[in-house]
């Protein structure tokens, strides 16, 4: 009995691009649907506040992990469906 050959499906969608950030206050995952960034999840290092946003009509992902007496910042993009990114770490 002959077998159909198998078929890639070329309609499925691909993951998207994901990429995760190690900050001094805490990691970051953002992924890329197009050129929309969003923000997966953020988890502060102990002794560190998270506060996450976007802007540019969520083109862009803001995430920044806050202690006493240090600032981790995230801003994150995408660029050609790739997650790309500037860290900034500054003591407060």
């Amino acid at each position: 009995m002959p077998t159909a050959p198998a078929t890639s499906n070329p309609a499925a969608t691909p993951p998207p691009a994901a990429r995760t950030f190690g900050l001094v206050g805490g990691t970051a995952e953002v992924s890329c649907r197009g050129n929309v960034a969003s923000l997966d999840w953020a988890t502060p290092n102990s002794g560190f506040a998270v506060e996450t946003g976007s802007s540019d009509s969520g083109t862009q992902v803001e995430v920044r992990f806050r202690s006493d007496t240090h600032e981790s910042r995230l801003e994150a993009w995408c660029s050609g469906g790739q997650v790309q990114g500037s860290i900034r770490e500054e003591a407060t």
